[in-house]
């Protein structure tokens, strides 16, 4: 999901505590599709749930996350401000092109180029439209 779309989310600190918690035996399975849009990882989020990455927004599973050219490098933090969704695991979601911000901490990485253009959501599971 996160390779092939160019475009991804940075995870928040607690998101690696799910994980210990997992390697330690406390979940049977961790469900990071379900974590990237809000969920605790258990899978109860319904299929197809997305997140814009164009402003952070949550996106029901029928509706069409939209398609765009995006000219530069962008990061948005999930943390509920400026009409983004409030992600417990997620610490933001970002559009990679050349030297990109991928956290709130202010952490980059440089990333090859790209097209540009970004096509529908961060989806979890399927995109079911």
């Amino acid at each position: 999901m996160l390779a092939t779309t160019r475009w991804t989310c940075a995870w928040r600190a607690g998101a690696w505590g799910l994980l210990a918690a997992m390697a330690a035996g406390a979940h049977a399975q961790l469900d990071l599709g379900d974590i990237a849009v809000g969920g605790d990882g258990s899978g109860a989020t319904p299929v197809g749930t997305g997140l814009r990455i164009t402003n952070g927004q949550l996106v029901s599973p029928l509706v069409w996350g939209g398609s765009s050219y995006q000219s530069s490098s962008f990061f948005l933090a999930t943390d509920g401000s400026n009409g983004t969704a409030d992600l417990p695991y997620v610490d933001g979601v970002f559009f990679p092109k050349h030297t990109t911000t991928i956290s709130t901490s202010g952490l980059s990485y440089a990333f090859g180029g790209n097209g540009g253009y970004r096509w529908d959501a961060l989806r979890n599971a399927a995109a079911l439209y």
